[in-house]
């Protein structure tokens, strides 16, 4: 139990980590999942205020699917828990699709 943080006292270090994750990799989670979806081989995305082109990679569109799925299985108090700290670091995308009952 004590290994465990309380959801309101994260420390500034975690969420910033986090808020960094929300604005570079969150959306590059997003763009490199939608080509895959769209039978692109390569993708172009503005990502932290610059534009951002690659090949897409199947294993990131299989890490973002996990993540949702995951989150999914949570019991619905948590996935509102989660949401919250999520909003506020700008990786709320990372489970608005495929989430069960609270998007």
């Amino acid at each position: 139990e004590e290994d465990w943080m309380e959801f309101d006292s994260f420390p500034e270090t975690l969420m910033a980590i986090l808020g960094e994750i929300g604005r570079t990799y969150v959306p590059y989670l997003i763009a490199n999942s939608k080509a895959l979806e769209a039978g692109q081989e390569k993708w172009e995305a503005e990502i932290d205020g610059s534009i951002w082109s690659q090949g897409s990679f199947p294993y990131q569109a299989k890490c973002l699917a996990w993540v949702r799925e995951e989150f999914s299985k949570l019991a619905h108090e948590d996935q509102k828990i989660l949401i919250d700290l999520l909003e506020n670091t700008g990786c709320r995308a990372l489970i608005s699709q495929n989430a069960s009952g609270v998007s």
